[in-house]
């Protein structure tokens, strides 16, 4: 016991340390006043937000931690609910001040500038299925699961490098629909902020998925393109796109309404994928064309259409979109690529970091601001992986010497090329199992032994 207790202390201010640097509390307290971040009484603001930011990374729970150590932390659980609930505290903007400080200061400066930086959009559900006076609680079909589930659905714009993900905000949307609200949302001054965030929440999510890009952008987070799935590819998100110069390179679907311009022709995504050529090549990448949408000024955008092999289904296809038209094939794949980062950032935060689990509140400013708590755990969290794998941010010294964070390394290219290779063979020139693997075990024995360490496979001696 006597060794335990000692290394748990280091642990503890271990991590103590790490979020102490992170708030950099005099620039931290600059960004909470400016999002209206006053206390009415008693605790300052910061010192009760340390707390809950601290409760994951110490294995606290927080009603039994309050209820057995009050004196400790120095205030209650009414004084914790009472700044959870407020309603003029503005942490959509708090969350663009300090993702925007992360981006430009820290990340921006490791990044080059032939690097593709991207908005990334999706949504994903927020559930409250036990939960029945939440306010603004509504009712969704899941199509991960097949059911209708009760919560909300958090959409969520971040930004990426292809290295480093960075949430920058939410907006926790309930139905537009009566049929499938479950409980109204409470009367309020019309004029004040609370109202507002419960009116957008009501909006429709493509609409205000511009509006999130549009605020990220005058926050100065910059980027080149937006990458969304096939939920959010309507042609009239692509064109407001176009219009703030922003790229988008998103998956599409192939429904029978929906056209695409070629020689003044209007043509389905079958239509196109059955009159263009392919080539005799094979691989994942089956085609490509070049076409046109109008946008509402009835002006011509031209995009181009990639059609790439369905791996779950190899006799289907899949379509992604792109405006840049001047993207090879291969790099309209790579970039769209990135949105899976923002899918692992959702794994985190529900597995992780008690999203939606941790506090129980019925009030909606309550949701959205713990919320927003776990979106700043994410930030300092994707910070010190960036810290910690990327030996520039140490100084100017290393800045200088090194180089950027690579996008592969050579080692796993090679083992991605050889379980291709091994793919490829196995398909076309053997015809057992058992031929193919001692034709394939007798290469890897020729290999040099320093490859072998270096592909993680087991040296026998003879």
């Amino acid at each position: 016991m006597s060794l335990i207790i000692p290394y748990e202390t280091q642990i503890d201010n271990t991590i103590n340390t790490k979020i102490h640097k992170f708030f950099n509390y005099k620039l931290f307290s600059s960004m909470l006043k400016q999002c209206n971040f006053y206390k009415s009484k008693g605790i300052a603001c910061i010192k009760i937000l340390t707390y809950l930011f601290t409760l994951i990374f110490t294995h606290k729970n927080f009603y039994r931690h309050l209820e057995t150590n009050k004196d400790e932390a120095g205030f209650s659980k009414d004084t914790v609910y009472r700044f959870l609930n407020t309603a003029y505290f503005n942490w959509e903007k708090l969350l663009y001040l300090l993702s925007s400080s992360i981006i430009i200061k820290k990340i921006s400066g490791l990044t080059s500038g032939k690097r593709r930086k991207v908005f990334i959009v999706d949504d994903s559900t927020y559930e409250r299925n036990r939960s029945k006076n939440v306010e603004l609680l509504s009712k969704f079909y899941d199509h991960v699961t097949g059911k209708y589930i009760k919560g909300f659905q958090m959409l969520t714009l971040g930004w990426s490098d292809g290295n480093t993900f960075v949430p920058i905000n939410f907006n926790l949307m309930s139905s537009s629909e009566e049929k499938n609200q479950l409980y109204q949302m409470q009367k309020m001054d019309k004029r004040s902020l609370a109202y507002k965030r419960r009116i957008s929440s009501k909006e429709k999510k493509n609409e205000y998925m511009i509006e999130m890009i549009k605020k990220a952008m005058r926050f100065g987070i910059k980027a080149q393109y937006v990458l969304f799935d096939s939920w959010y590819s309507s042609k009239k998100a692509i064109c407001n796109l176009h219009k703030l110069k922003l790229h988008t390179i998103a998956m599409i679907k192939d429904t029978p309404k929906s056209y695409y311009l070629i020689n003044g022709r209007h043509m389905t995504l079958k239509e196109i994928f059955n009159n263009t050529k392919r080539g005799t090549k094979k691989g994942d990448i089956l085609t490509s064309k070049v076409v046109d949408i109008k946008n509402e000024e009835g002006e011509r955008i031209p995009v181009k259409i990639v059609f790439v092999r369905n791996r779950n289904k190899k006799s289907e296809w899949l379509a992604l979109i792109s405006t840049n038209t001047k993207l090879s094939n291969e790099e309209i794949v790579r970039i769209y690529g990135k949105r899976w980062d923002i899918e692992v950032f959702f794994k985190t935060c529900k597995s992780y970091l008690k999203l939606a689990n941790e506090f129980q509140s019925r009030n909606y400013d309550a949701l959205v601001a713990h919320t927003s708590i776990v979106f700043m755990r994410y930030m300092m969290l994707t910070e010190e992986a960036r810290n910690n794998v990327d030996v520039r941010t140490i100084g100017d010294l290393f800045y200088i010497c090194c180089d950027e964070l690579e996008d592969i390394k050579s080692m796993d290219s090679l083992r991605l090329i050889l379980s291709l290779l091994k793919e490829v063979i196995s398909e076309i020139f053997i015809n057992t199992k058992e031929v193919f693997n001692t034709i394939f075990d007798a290469f890897i024995n020729k290999l040099p032994n320093y490859i072998k360490i270096k592909l993680g496979i087991m040296i026998c001696e003879s």
